[in-house]
């Protein structure tokens, strides 16, 4: 009867935890549908953001949204276009260099995506525009929107001046500055997308931001010992007249950067003492920058580093929450902008509902349209690189392009079953079409692009994302209790060990006391 009884009580806890774990899903799903919930949260301050995306409710808001195929669509076509972008940007200044420019895909290719980006970021801005003013100003704050349009701009004006004016008047700055913010651009895409990447990546800003005042502390005593070996070179003659010695050479140079810049080569590690044997007072200068800047001021630098990411990573759900509600947030903006309405109530409205429709036709057919025409050059391009790759060693080139080709294609298969289910009424489900006359590696091969993109984002297939174990390892009290359970096990265990070793020294010493006291009576009655 007693085992019944437990029995009973443990499916009375079952079917609370049921119940409870029903309930909560469909209060997570009441929140998810609120109209403009996404809006609001974007609006909220850096800070409340930050703590309003650690919840569950939230995160599985923002795991429904992500898993919408539209989203999922527009993440994994926007990824592709990113890799094409950089891809063909640095091949056109190789084509521009060693071809004179004679092979224009990747120009066109440049051209197309750019393009394609640049409308998007105006896009973006309009339909951020009609929701708030005060999200338009958001936008133009944030570091990585900035420098995702001011890449592409970078990308589309520099491949011009390839292509029309050749290599001979290229500017090296403006390579280089675009290179940077094309590798900027693909990092600010991929920090909305995983986790760890936004962990990464928003630790990175959060340093720079920590390190600030210590840079400036560091730019002036590495100025000052600059000044000082300096002038104690150009003033001492004979120091300056022997010039084979690279570091007499920089410290004696007229130029004053030159020796900022061998001072810099020594805080790094280009350091020699041999450099430094001229006289007493320049090895102790020596002495004093080693000490101060390469151990001092460097091993405040690491401490300052690690204290910052420690930081980052403790709040990593609150900044990977922030990073993606800001880029659903741009992707549903865009998409209510483009919504097809129904009819308005009067002849002015309708109007503008038809105007809207007509161009959210517009967007659409233009979006295709990019999509087939990257597709060709993609192709075009591989082809041409399989030729080119013996005769100008583009080995390189060729596997990275036709790394993306494979993928570009595999996402546009994903991209086309989504939207063949979404016609369907989402009923092509994976297990029904495995169910069917299909064979196994046939369904491994649809599956497998939808559900390597799956991982990556940290998303799953399923809609009960949340709901599904909500009492195992994941929930962070519980694992808090674990955690606590544990530690007191380990205190106890320990505190039982140190019991049971006071307890054999006292009982050691008892034993050596009684011994003693028997000797002596033994000693006591031999005198008797």
């Amino acid at each position: 009867k007693h085992g019944a009884g437990n029995g009973d009580s443990w499916q009375r806890s079952q079917s609370d935890i049921d119940d409870f774990t029903r309930i909560r899903r469909e209060t997570f799903d009441a929140v998810a549908d609120l109209p403009g919930i996404i809006h609001a949260l974007r609006i909220l301050s850096t800070k409340n953001l930050e703590q309003v995306a650690t919840t569950k409710a939230v995160q599985y808001l923002l795991n429904k949204k992500m898993r919408s195929p539209s989203i999922l669509c527009k993440v994994l076509f926007e990824l592709m276009l990113v890799f094409a972008l950089i891809f063909s940007f640095r091949l056109s200044v190789d084509v521009a260099v060693f071809l004179g420019g004679t092979f224009i895909s990747p120009f066109v290719l440049v051209y197309i995506t750019s393009i394609l980006f640049i409308l998007r970021d105006v896009l973006t801005i309009i339909s951020v525009g009609s929701l708030s003013r005060r999200l338009i100003y958001r936008y133009f704050c944030d570091f990585w929107d900035l420098i995702e349009l001011v890449a592409v701009i970078m990308a589309f004006s520099t491949t011009i001046t390839l292509e029309v004016q050749g290599k001979n008047n290229a500017s090296t700055v403006a390579l280089a500055f675009t290179t940077l913010l094309l590798g900027l651009k693909l990092i600010g895409s991929l920090k909305a997308i995983n986790k760890e990447l936004a962990t990464f990546v928003i630790a990175a800003s959060k340093i720079i931001k920590d390190i600030k005042w210590f840079a400036l502390l560091l730019i002036i005593a590495l100025s000052m010992f600059a000044e000082i070996v300096h002038g104690i070179f150009i003033i001492t003659p004979e120091l300056c007249d022997d010039h084979s010695n690279l570091s007499e050479g920089k410290f004696c140079d007229a130029n004053v950067l030159q020796s900022y810049i061998r001072i810099y080569s020594m805080a790094v590690g280009d350091i020699e003492l041999e450099n430094f044997m001229q006289t007493a007072l320049v090895v102790f200068v020596y002495v004093v920058f080693t000490f101060f800047i390469i151990i001092v001021l460097l091993t405040i630098l690491i401490a300052i580093v690690s204290d910052s990411y420690s930081k980052s990573v403790l709040k990593s759900d609150g900044l990977f929450g922030r990073a993606r509600v800001e880029y659903v947030a741009k992707h549903l903006a865009r998409g209510e902008l483009l919504s097809l309405e129904m009819e308005g109530e009067n002849v002015m409205e309708n109007c503008k509902i038809i105007l809207k429709r007509l161009f959210a036709w517009i967007v659409a057919i233009v979006a295709v349209c990019v999509a087939v025409l990257v597709g060709i050059f993609l192709v075009l391009i591989c082809t041409k690189l399989s030729e080119l790759k013996d005769e100008y060693g583009f080995y390189f080139h060729y596997v990275l392009f036709l790394l993306l080709t494979t993928l570009y294609y595999l996402g546009a298969f994903g991209i086309i079953f989504s939207g063949v289910n979404i016609l369907a009424g989402n009923k092509l489900r994976f297990r029904e079409i495995k169910k069917r006359n299909i064979s196994q590696k046939v369904f491994n091969l649809m599956e497998l692009p939808l559900l390597i993109f799956f991982r990556v984002l940290g998303i799953k297939e399923s809609s009960d994302t949340i709901g599904d174990g909500e009492f195992g390892e994941n929930d962070e009290w519980l694992g808090q209790i674990h955690y606590t359970v544990e530690r007191t096990q380990e205190i106890m265990s320990k505190s039982q060990e140190w019991i049971k070793m006071e307890l054999k020294e006292l009982l050691a010493m008892s034993e050596q006391r009684q011994m003693r006291q028997v000797e002596s009576f033994k000693m006591e009655l031999e005198k008797l």
